[in-house]
């Protein structure tokens, strides 16, 4: 039977999905992150070498396992997926309903959509 190995690349690309996917958010998403930042072995976090911010700009973490640095949230409207950064407060990436691909592969290939976030 042959054996198929899995990249670290691959690794990211599932969790980093199941992030997205799952909307996790807040104690559960550090504790994750955390324990991925272990894995991966990330070097130490030196916010002097972020880069400066715009003042017009709703800051959010940058996405990746690594991440390390602030940069701008995306706005209303704004295409996102896995590999993008994050929606603003009060939005989600969620796909137009018009989408025919399943909502995690649309994820996947970067075509959400930010929306205004469901409530309940």
């Amino acid at each position: 039977m042959p054996q198929t190995a899995v990249t670290t690349g691959a690794v990211f690309l599932i969790l980093s999905s199941l992030l997205v996917a799952v909307d996790c958010t807040g104690s559960e998403a550090d504790k994750l992150a955390s324990l991925l930042k272990t894995y991966f072995r990330c070097k130490p976090c030196n916010p002097l070498d972020c880069p400066a911010l715009p003042l017009d700009c709703e800051p959010v973490r940058e996405t990746g396992i690594c991440a390390c640095c602030m940069t701008c949230a995306l706005t209303l409207g704004e295409a996102c997926g896995a590999r993008t950064e994050k929606c603003g407060v009060g939005l989600q990436c969620r796909p137009l309903p018009s989408e025919t691909l399943t909502p995690l592969e649309t994820l996947l290939a970067g075509r959400g959509i930010c929306q205004r976030a469901r409530k309940g």
